[in-house]
């Protein structure tokens, strides 16, 4: 089973852009600040989501710490070097203490998760029954006594438990066939560009041998399957369709860091734009042909947002396979 965490067009964090100021958080006045530094100062931004197991679809926002009730089962936040949020919070002495509210991975936004588990049970899913799933969303702001606020969930509020059913695709439609699976990714060819995405990424064979023929280089960079320095993967095989499919980067306040991406192609019938800066490795999500795209601009070796340096991995091959 495939969950899908995504915002529509009206959300106030549609393609993860949440950005709200609170306005009784203000800097101190030794703090010699432009206004549009104190803007900053006090605004709380998209940082993550939280994805839980609930008993039903009874459970609300404020049950999710009863862990016979609910069951934090998935989480991801945007790769920006923040891991560990607190909130000042009384203790039931009435006693200020730090709390921990997140201890994130920092690798990025996952938006398609793939379910196989009941965390209540400890078992695999089974086929036909109803299993209940509450995602939230959080901001953070490093300044105040709140760092981490998450979604508030209002009396008549759409954010309830949804029902996932679990079930073989063959029954479908009087009979489906699925030739993709989950997380299945195509070949990825290079037009232009350069950058390897904090990957290791394999040129084809068939790459290979065009550049060692005259002119003695590739017209275009073929890659192998998983491995390009980009992320595109299947997340809805019902819904994949054949085609040719173009990602292009654009700039935005010509500045790289803020770069975003456009999709366009054979079953797309408007360009898809995607604006959120390429740094926080937001997985943005294509529906309507069944896939998903993931790309990340890492920050140069040397410089203190590096992730590891620069390193990527290291692999070696023995011409003897028993060694």
């Amino acid at each position: 089973m495939v969950l899908l965490i995504d915002n529509p067009a009206f959300s106030n964090n549609y393609q993860e852009c949440y950005a709200q100021q609170n306005p009784y958080l203000l800097p101190p006045e030794n703090f010699n600040l432009s206004e549009q530094e104190k803007i900053e100062f006090s605004q709380y931004n998209f940082q993550g989501y939280k994805v839980y197991q609930v008993i039903d679809t009874s459970v609300n926002f404020a049950q999710l710490q009863d862990s016979s009730k609910a069951i934090e089962i998935f989480q991801c936040d945007i790769r920006d070097g923040i891991n560990q949020i607190f909130n000042l919070e009384a203790a039931s002495n009435g006693e200020i203490q730090l709390v921990e509210k997140v201890n994130g991975k920092n690798e990025g936004i996952q938006k398609s998760i793939e379910l196989t588990r009941d965390y209540f049970t400890g078992k695999n899913l089974t086929n036909h029954k109803s299993y209940y799933y509450l995602a939230v969303a959080y901001a953070f702001n490093s300044n105040g006594e709140m760092q981490y606020v998450q979604s508030i969930q209002l009396p008549d509020s759409r954010q309830k438990p949804f029902i996932g059913i679990p079930h073989k695709t063959s029954q479908k439609n009087n009979g489906t066939l699925a030739y993709a699976d989950f997380g299945m990714q195509p070949q990825i060819t290079k037009l232009e560009g350069i950058g390897n995405n904090g990957k290791i990424f394999a040129i084809s064979d068939s790459t290979i041998e065009e550049s060692l023929l005259p002119p003695y280089k590739a017209t275009k960079l073929k890659y192998e399957i998983g491995k390009a320095p980009i992320d595109v993967k299947v997340i809805d095989p019902l819904n994949v369709k054949a085609g040719n499919y173009y990602i292009q980067i654009f700039e935005q306040n010509e500045n790289l860091d803020s770069a975003g991406f456009k999709v366009y192609g054979d079953e797309i019938e408007d360009t898809l734009v995607f604006k959120t800066p390429l740094k926080y490795g937001i997985e943005q999500l294509i529906p309507e042909i069944g896939i998903s795209v993931q790309i990340i601009n890492l920050s140069n070796p040397g410089l203190s947002t590096s992730i590891n340096n620069g390193y990527v991995g290291a692999e070696i091959e023995f011409e003897d396979e028993n060694e």
